[in-house]
């Protein structure tokens, strides 16, 4: 569908931006992604999304926020048995 489509591509040039250190607009985009995402359960593109917010945030020193983040990203991968997990649970290890 359209807002499948909408929620991959704005999860794309949220990691790029963040890739490229533009922190605030990268979370503006994340957010915007993990909110359709959630609307129309893509469960994966949450998933990711989560973790990549919990990276930006553990950047900034912001360990609790991103622990949040990574733990509900591990729990979606967790509950489709997808191996991507260890992804936020080594970056969750890093945080705790």
């Amino acid at each position: 569908s359209d807002r499948r489509g909408e929620a991959n591509t704005l999860q794309d040039l949220g990691n790029v931006l963040a890739d490229k250190g533009e922190w605030e607009c990268a979370i503006q985009i994340l957010s915007e992604s993990l909110k359709i995402a959630r609307e129309i359960e893509l469960e994966m593109v949450e998933a990711g999304v989560l973790n990549k917010l919990g990276e930006i945030y553990a950047h900034f020193g912001d360990f609790d926020r991103a622990a949040i983040y990574y733990t509900q990203s591990a729990e979606i991968y967790l509950q489709y048995n997808n191996m991507s997990r260890s992804i936020p649970l080594n970056n969750l290890g890093k945080v705790a």
